[in-house]
């Protein structure tokens, strides 16, 4: 994948619209990223990787940062990229989510993220033109699927392979084991394995409690075939030692008891069979002895039986005459009632008739014709009044009402007055209102202003306490320079010294080296006639060779220190632009300022919607009492109308009420008159009819009380009166009482159903055959009495053989259900026990306890750790002119764990193996990037071999000498001979020289950063 341009607009601290166009910087294979720290290199990183997948490179960071706070409100901040992978040229625009101020009101709204992509038919030469080619999508979620499809590479990928931040590789390289296990997880995502280990170490506990249950079970089978047979405490316990030695065997044994208890329930069941026949044959002579006794003992019952009631004869007759007259008389009772009640209704209808003529008005006619007419007109004169009643009744309450209405008109009419003096006073507190809500809308459009003149004012203060601290550390720094420069210029001179020291007595060195015969090595000559004595204190090579060293060291402090100066100098530069020259005081004072001002905008826009709503409820105030006084002038109008209408009634019933009086004190008085007349005229009528209905009843039933006692008895045809008197006499005398008549009637049904019971039974057949004069009742239950005995005695015995035969069958089936259970218990825990070997031995392996000892997620990252080692080391032999190789190890790094991720650094110049933190910090920075460049390639290998031709590479080079520098952009220089765009992060000025292609970011005074790109 290569970026060819990128342009932002309103996202972080840039507020304005930049282009990058990363064609032109990659013209060199080599770009710089510089600026001040915090200026906002980051933020072109976090814009790449927003465009592509909707977030920033840090994955707990959100997209809300990204909108800059430096931009107006109206200014959209949006991310437009153009890339180019294996599948075409592409371009994004994605705009982040950010509350924005609603353009109507007070408030806030949240603008949703978009996103467009396109594909290209080509490369745009613009960048800002509308592109040419297809849209892909306009929707986030299919749009993110796509990109990731294309890119080949998810977003932790990305960054990882993209962004090589030095400073975690730094760490990574130093870390303990375990610490670069947590890195190289996160990084390879094998947490897989570690689940897939802790699963199956779940499987295998699983397994193992399975097989343990199979067990527990097996005993716990055995437990109930010891109870079910009723072994003692000594066996029951050998047969539980067994089941943990040998399980078949116990099985064996088991089988074996069951057999044992079968057969004792088979001989049980035989001699409960014979018992059995004996009782029954007992029991047969038992019953045929009671049945003789039985037969006797009702013959002698009913011969008794016979003799009593023979002696009852008498007695039975009289009671069946007594029980014949009451029956009769019961018959013709009710009627007798009936006539008497009769001639009690007759006797009172006609003292009721007299009473009621007693009471009748004089007026009154005897004629019945005659007191119907008077019955009549009294009617009609009552219901023509009764209209007359109901007005006479209702004038006093209508006067009151009439009152009412007159209050009630007064009543709406001071209420009209009342508010119309409200309303004249609304529109003036109006005013006061809107003017209130005028004063702190404008001030709440101020936030966003004072918001940003509080962060600039904020931005001033800081560079001004940074100025502070630079100013502090650039005075120490000075110092160190001046010594360091001292430290240089004598280690200097002490050198040239002895050189020239040792320049001097070199013939010395060089007589004392001469051989006779050999040649001088400065003249020539063989012959030797007058060489130079070596004087005392002459100068050696090891001498000078280590003032030389001290001068090198002296003068590598004296750049690091002038590089430290130059880094504090250029610092302090970009500060001060950023104080405006201003003073500790009058900065914080204009922070206070600002954030005074910024609180009182805050409170205005927190006032504005209460302000709002208040005069929204004045509003609606004034509504309700327009409202209230237009009900009150119809309410007024109403009641004007109602106290007219009401008057004109009255009036009219009035007059009506004084004509139906008629002379009377009042219209109820004048009917309650007539209304006496019509019921004393109905109450004479009424009391003749039923004395006529009285004498019609009693003579009909005198009637039906005569024909009974004929029908009956008591009475002939040819009877006269006198005869009827006595005959009903004799019919009350014979009257009994329910209770008794019953009693009378079960007495005589009673003995008449003795009588023929006694007859049937000695007829009875069963009896027929009984020798009378042979009978002994005392002599067969004698006999009998034995008999039962012997049954008894037969019965016992059967039924104790009969509950040890089934006693011993259910201990037998018992036994046997038993056993089914002991032996499938027995299979299923055998069949757990070979389900459960293969899990075990695959979950030992995978938790490491195999030969190897390493656990699986441990082995995967071993493996994934020698792949990222060896790629490191292609690129470390270079850098480090085949000085360093990085090598893995297996070794056990602590006590209780063996990670196989030790790593060493092979020093080729020493020979020795070096642990990684003994290292420089620029032999630090260097091997870390190596790492960080192997794992960028296992990353991309992983991921399908993609590609990535634009790289970012991050801090870590001021650590560097200039020979290593070098080494390492040459390293670098071969990425980019393999067709990639490195980009480097850096603010050292040596990198500003070396690379000519740059994106420069710099701070402004109000906070936020401008970009500039300088490639070509």
């Amino acid at each position: 994948m290569r970026l060819h341009s990128l342009t932002l607009q309103a996202i972080g601290p840039f507020a304005e619209r930049y282009t990058v166009d990363f064609a032109a910087l990659s013209a060199g294979g080599l770009f710089l990223l510089e600026g001040p720290t915090g200026a906002g290199k980051s933020t072109l990183i976090d814009a790449v990787v927003f465009a592509l997948y909707g977030k920033v490179a840090a994955a707990s960071a959100s997209e809300d940062r990204l909108r800059s706070a430096f931009a107006s409100e109206d200014t959209e901040s949006v991310v437009d990229l153009c890339f180019e992978t294996a599948h075409g040229v592409y371009r994004v625009r994605r705009t982040p989510a950010y509350d924005r101020a609603k353009k109507r009101g007070s408030g806030t709204v949240r603008q949703n993220s978009t996103v467009k992509l396109w594909r290209l038919t080509a490369v745009p030469d613009d960048p800002e033109l509308e592109p040419v080619g297809e849209i892909v999508s306009t929707r986030l979620d299919e749009a993110g699927a796509e990109l990731t499809a294309i890119i080949g590479l998810d977003r932790t990928q990305f960054v990882q392979t993209m962004v090589l931040p030095q400073g975690e590789f730094a760490g990574f390289l130093r870390a303990e084991p375990e610490h670069r296990r947590v890195l190289l997880q996160r990084i390879f995502g094998t947490e897989v394995y570690d689940r897939l280990e802790h699963r199956l170490d779940e499987e295998r506990k699983i397994a193992q409690r399975a097989v343990e249950s199979g067990r527990q079970a097996v005993q716990g089978a055995v437990d109930r075939f010891t109870g079910a047979a009723g072994t003692e405490a000594e066996a029951a316990t050998a047969l539980r030692e067994l089941v943990d030695t040998d399980v078949s065997a116990a099985v064996d044994r088991v089988v074996e008891w069951v057999a044992e208890v079968e057969a004792c329930a088979d001989e049980a069941a035989a001699e409960a069979v014979r018992a059995g026949a004996r009782a029954q044959r007992s029991g047969e002579r038992a019953e045929a002895a009671a049945e003789r006794v039985r037969r006797v003992e009702r013959w002698s019952a009913l011969i008794a039986e016979r003799e009593l009631l023979d002696g009852l004869a008498d007695q039975a007759a009289q009671d069946r005459e007594r029980l014949s007259l009451a029956q009769r008389s019961a018959a013709v009772a009710p009627l007798l009632t009936g006539w008497d009640e009769a001639r009690e209704r007759l006797a009172a209808a006609l003292k009721d008739r007299d009473a009621v003529l007693d009471r009748a008005p004089d007026e009154l006619p005897s004629a019945a014709d005659e007191v119907l007419a008077w019955r009549d007109r009294a009617r009609e004169t009552v219901a023509t009044l009764t209209r007359a009643v109901d007005l006479e009744s209702g004038l006093d309450r209508r006067a009151v009402t009439l009152d009412g209405l007159h209050t009630e008109l007064v009543t709406c009419r001071a209420t009209v007055t009342e508010l119309d003096l409200l309303l004249a006073a609304r529109p003036e507190e109006r005013q006061l209102l809107v003017a209130e809500l005028a004063r702190l809308t404008e001030l709440a459009h101020t936030v966003g202003l004072r918001e940003h003149a509080w962060q600039a004012a904020s931005a001033v203060l800081d560079a001004v306490r940074e100025a502070a601290r630079i100013d502090a550390e650039r005075g120490q720094v000075e110092a160190d320079r001046s010594a360091a420069a001292r430290d240089a210029l004598g280690a200097a001179e002490r050198e040239s010294a002895l050189r020239e020291a040792r320049l001097r007595g070199i013939s010395g060195e060089l007589a004392g080296a001469l051989e006779p015969g050999e040649p001088c090595p400065v003249c020539g000559s063989v012959e030797h006639p007058q060489p130079r004595e070596l004087t005392d204190g002459h100068v050696t090579p090891e001498q000078v060779q280590v003032a030389e060293q001290a001068r090198i060291d002296a003068e590598l402090r004296l750049r690091e220190v002038e590089a430290t100066l130059s880094a504090l100098v250029s610092r302090a530069e970009a500060v001060a632009e950023r104080t405006g020259g201003r003073q500790l005081a009058d900065a914080e004072q204009e922070v206070t300022a600002a954030g005074l001002a910024l609180d009182e905008a805050r409170s205005a826009r927190t006032d504005q919607e209460a302000c709002a709503e208040r005069v929204r409820e004045h509003d609606r105030a004034t509504q309700a009492l327009d409202d209230r006084r237009a009900a009150a002038v119809e309410a007024a109008r109403a009641a004007e109308q109602a106290v007219d209408h009401a008057a004109r009634e009255l009036d009219r019933d009035r007059a009506e009420v004084a004509a139906a009086r008629a002379g009377h004190p009042t219209v109820a008085a004048r009917q309650s008159v007539e209304r006496a007349r019509a019921e004393a005229a109905d109450a004479v009528l009424d009391a003749r009819a039923r004395v006529r209905a009285a004498d019609d009843s009693a003579r009909d039933w005198q009637d039906r009380a005569a024909a009974a006692l004929v029908e009956h008895g008591f009475l002939t045809d040819s009877d006269t009166d006198d005869h009827l008197t006595a005959a009903v006499e004799r019919a009350r005398a014979g009257q009994l009482g329910a209770g008794a008549l019953a009693t009378l009637e079960a007495t005589v049904r009673a003995r008449q159903t003795a009588v023929d019971r006694v007859a049937t039974g000695l007829a009875d057949p069963e009896l027929a055959d009984l020798d009378v004069g042979t009978v002994s009742l005392a002599a067969d239950r004698d006999r009998l009495a034995a008999a039962r005995a012997e049954a008894a005695e037969h019965r016992q015995l059967a039924d104790a053989a009969t509950g040890r035969a089934a006693a011993d069958r259910r201990r037998a089936e018992q036994c046997l259900a038993a056993q089914t259970q002991v032996v499938q218990a027995a299979a299923r825990a055998g069949d757990l026990l070979r389900e459960a070997a293969p899990i075990t031995r695959v979950a030992r392996l995978a938790s490491g306890q195999g030969e190897q000892g390493l656990s699986l997620g441990t082995y995967v990252l071993q493996r994934r750790f020698e792949d990222v080692v060896a790629a490191a080391n292609d690129r470390l032999r270079q850098m480090s002119d085949g000085r360093f190789e990085l090598v893995s190890s297996e070794e056990r790094e602590s006590r209780s764990r063996r990670l196989g991720l030790a790593l060493k650094v092979i020093d080729h110049q020493s020979g020795d193996a070096r642990n990684p933190k003994t290292l420089s910090g620029g032999e630090t920075f260097y091997v870390s990037l190596c790492l960080a460049l192997g794992l960028a390639d296992v990353v991309t290998a992983e991921a399908g071999g993609i590609e990535l031709g634009t790289l970012f590479i991050d801090e870590g080079f001021g650590s560097l000498d200039p020979h290593t520098l070098d080494a390492v952009l040459t390293e670098l220089g071969h990425l980019r001979a393999g067709g990639r765009v490195v980009g480097l992060v850096s603010h050292v000025e040596a990198m500003k020289s070396a690379i000519a292609e740059r994106i420069a970011v710099r701070r402004r005074a109000d906070g936020s950063s401008m970009l500039t790109v300088v490639a070509g």
